[in-house]
């Protein structure tokens, strides 16, 4: 069970036309993150890296030097990197909290009690890291790129980027198996839960053969046990929402929020 004590945005200070940040719609998340870096920083252990002339050396909490070269030197090195790369997120998420909530994340009263369990589109399609990605080889669709990868549509590489805004890894075409290989538009990772899920978008609502295809997947992941915005997003499209990035990154929140 999860336990969440939130700040109001502060109304003399904030401002949406100011401040542009996904955790706007989800500060529950921003917490999370902010209480999920902080942990991993205390419990890994610290790594310094020294330059002797033409040489590099890693020197451990203890003192103990590795040399490039050593076996241990690319494991360490990668873990060096890790923390620079944690230590500069957790100062953009609390200068993030700072600016919405006026207040600093320490003096903000947020608790969170996390207890993760394996989630069903893990038990059902195994773990993220595993899932194997499928080109995209549709002749009839469009090409957009975005970020050197290959999306079916805009609107894909526009949920793609509002995931990369929220710091969610995704892999797009990813294939899951309901008996055959099924190519899902976006499987996503929440690493602060240890849970993936999926996300399905839907284009051309007007083509009929696209709406028997829809009906059918949304019978494939049905009968399969996944449950709509609890284990699974689906995004729609419509003559009158095209293209609407309020409406994805609204969802995308709804359905994080939801899985916390």
């Amino acid at each position: 069970m999860s336990e969440f004590v939130v700040l109001k945005p502060d109304s003399k200070k904030y401002n949406s036309n100011m401040i542009k940040s996904p955790y706007e719609l989800t500060p529950e998340y921003l917490g999370l993150k902010i209480s999920y870096l902080r942990n991993y920083l205390r419990n890994t252990p610290r790594v310094y890296l020294w330059r002797r002339g033409n040489s590099t050396t890693l020197h451990i909490k203890n003192g103990k030097e590795y040399f490039n070269g050593q076996k241990e030197y690319e494991e360490l090195l990668n873990l060096y990197n890790k923390r620079n790369e944690a230590t500069e997120g957790l100062i953009k998420l609390e200068q993030t909290w700072s600016e919405i909530f006026n207040c600093p994340f320490d003096k903000s009263g947020f608790k969170y009690i996390n207890h993760s369990t394996k989630g069903p589109v893990e038990r059902l399609f195994g773990k993220w890291d595993d899932l194997e990605v499928a080109q995209n080889t549709y002749a009839d669709k469009r090409h957009v790129m975005y970020n050197g990868v290959d999306y079916d549509s805009k609107s894909e590489a526009q949920i793609a980027r509002i995931y990369d805004e929220f710091g969610i890894p995704v892999k797009h075409n990813a294939l899951i198996n309901l008996g055959h290989n099924i190519k899902i538009d976006f499987a996503l990772y929440l690493p602060e839960k240890q849970k993936m899920l999926l996300h399905e978008h839907f284009g051309m609502i007007g083509n009929s053969n696209y709406k028997d295809d829809l009906e059918w997947k949304f019978r494939k992941y049905i009968n399969s046990g996944l449950v709509p915005g609890r284990d699974i997003l689906m995004t729609f499209e419509s003559e009158t929402r095209y293209g609407d990035d309020d409406y994805y990154r609204s969802c995308i929140a709804q359905f994080i929020n939801a899985n916390l």
